[in-house]
């Protein structure tokens, strides 16, 4: 008997180039015996991040660093005006150039193309990337939504440990990107999958020690507009289940946040009145689904076990360990997916063909959000985004990158 397990991809809805010289204080660690003058002479040619030694003498030094070049990259392009995501991104970093982002990129579609992008376009002055920024949906379940090469599967932890292994894609010199420089990947959820972030600083960089680091939120993004101004939000997120096309009343998925979120402080029946905020902050809800599709085949006909009743569905579902085990992963209870069973034949690699019972599951998901926001003095009616430091581990996920933690201190 084998078994084949497939989650299958959904649609998760939901120009100036400036270069500029920074004078920074840096502490630098540096071997015993080395003098004040040695350190000067070093510092005066090279980045000083490139100085790594890990001896305890120390000296402040006054230096210039130029500031490296950033990028940004729009994975996508909006299938509904209900949320214009994408459009919103644009508009973001068009509208503001505060940023510092020399580079905006919206016709990549994968990861190659990313990586075959930065390759062909180094920076004018001739340094590594600083910040390369990529704006793509993601979630929790299902990865990121862009594909490792043109026309491919959204991008899991599968598929790019294998890409990354079968050298379908080839990472990036260090001339392009290094240690310093820092892969910002703007997608929902996607800080919750710290092994996808390693995964993805191994494509950029390679597995080596001069690799980027990737971060991402552990939160939702969302992007708001108006005539005048564009801002960047995290956004809090719950989520409640029911099986797709049974959908409970209002007053029974509040009830279930409520039991699953004790602790929140949300008015549940009010977010689930409202698809879309009133004002930055306001909690409001959407729907999405999750397919499982599973495969069990057998030697022969005579094998397989009856489907007939739902008696016998549910009796052949409690008998799939591993499919519990896969479920588990995803936090979704089996019974809130909606089963169809089908008997069917699967053909193998090398031509044999078996008998088997396909299912195909679908769970529909709500899910609450509300922006983090602190007060707008100026404009109280205009909350601010809330924006904690990208190394606040309760808000973002940085990967196993290259020299992160190098012995150099910026002031």
């Amino acid at each position: 008997m084998k078994k084949l397990f497939v989650l299958l991809p959904f649609v998760f809805i939901f120009a100036m180039t400036l270069i500029w010289v920074q004078h920074k204080n840096v502490t630098i660690v540096f071997p015993k015996g080395k003098t004040q003058e040695e350190v000067r002479k070093v510092t005066a040619n090279q980045n000083t991040s490139l100085v790594r030694y890990h001896e305890d003498i120390t000296y402040d030094v006054e230096m210039a660093a130029e500031e490296r070049e950033s990028i940004t990259f729009i994975m996508g392009e909006d299938k509904s005006s209900d949320n214009p995501y994408y459009a919103e991104a644009e508009k973001y970093y068009r509208m503001n150039p505060t940023t510092f982002y020399e580079q905006l990129v919206t016709t990549c579609r994968s990861l190659q193309e990313v990586l075959d992008y930065l390759e062909t376009h180094p920076t004018d002055n001739g340094e590594p990337y600083g910040t390369v920024n990529v704006v793509v949906h993601s979630n929790e379940w299902k990865g990121v939504g862009m594909s490792i090469v043109p026309n491919g599967d959204r991008i899991n932890t599968s598929n790019l440990r294998n890409a990354i292994d079968e050298g379908i894609i080839h990472s990036l010199s260090d001339e392009v990107v290094d240690f310093e420089t820092e892969i910002m990947i703007y997608g929902c959820g996607l800080g919750n999958n710290e092994e996808l972030l390693d995964l993805f600083a191994e494509a950029f960089g390679g597995n080596d020690i001069e690799r980027p680091v990737v971060r991402s939120s552990k939160l939702f993004i969302q992007y708001a507009s108006t005539t005048d101004e564009s801002r960047r939000y995290l956004a809090e997120n719950w989520y409640g289940f029911f099986k797709t096309g049974y959908r409970p009343s209002d007053s029974e998925l509040a009830q279930q946040l409520e039991v699953r979120y004790e602790e929140e402080e949300v008015e549940w029946l009010e977010a689930l009145s409202r698809t879309e905020p009133r004002f930055a902050g306001d909690s409001y809800h959407y729907y999405f689904n999750v397919p499982v599709n599973w495969m069990v085949t057998y030697g022969s006909e005579i094998e397989m076990p009856k489907i007939n009743t739902a008696q016998e569905q549910e009796a052949w579902l409690n008998n799939q360990t591993e499919l519990k085990e896969a479920l588990a992963a995803t936090n979704i209870p089996m019974d809130k997916f909606r089963w169809t069973f089908k008997k069917t034949s699967h053909t193998f690699e090398d031509g044999t063909t078996e008998p088997g019972i396909y299912v195909s599951g679908k769970s529909s998901i709500l899910c609450v959000l509300r922006a983090m926001t602190i007060e707008n003095y100026d404009h109280p009616e205009r909350p601010l985004p809330f924006e904690p430091e990208l190394t606040d581990e309760r808000f973002y996920t940085s990967s196993n990158g290259g020299m992160e933690n190098s012995v150099l201190s910026l002031k």
